[in-house]
């Protein structure tokens, strides 16, 4: 500190010139009171801040609590779905079954009406040949 000739004050040498010791202590003084209130903001901020960690937490929780019930939803869903496919491809089997027996009648059918079909062609052609060998007899062709 060097003394004022002027005025006597004891004055601070900084930078660019003196600072009176008043002024400093205002100066101080302010920064303790910006300091304050800095720290009380920040409390402010922390307690806020707790309170939205609670928040998040008892959210995170309902939202861990629905995924559970939905997921054991979905898999009771899943495990109906699956039984209904069953139950869809056993009568599907069933009609397949049924259809195999059903083309298996109809080729029996086709081969009963293919040996007919020649037993009565066979019967008609020799029946026309009997008639034709009679008629030939009865009017002397033979």
């Amino acid at each position: 500190m060097v003394a004022d000739p002027t005025t006597g004050e004891d004055r601070l040498e900084a930078g660019r010139g003196a600072v009176h010791d008043d002024g400093m202590e205002v100066h101080l003084a302010r920064i303790d009171a910006h300091g304050a209130y800095l720290e009380r903001a920040i409390d402010g901020l922390d307690r806020r801040l707790d309170r939205l960690d609670l928040r998040v937490d008892k959210i995170v929780d309902r939202i861990e609590g629905l995924d559970s019930k939905l997921g054991a939803r979905i898999d009771k869903l899943d495990a109906k779905l699956d039984d209904r496919i069953d139950t869809v491809d056993g009568r599907f089997d069933t009609v397949d079954r049924r259809f195999d027996k059903v083309d298996d009648r109809i080729d029996r059918l086709d081969d009963k009406v293919d040996r007919s079909f020649v037993v009565t062609w066979g019967g008609l052609l020799t029946l026309g040949v009997g008639l034709a060998g009679l008629m030939a007899k009865g009017f002397g062709w033979i």
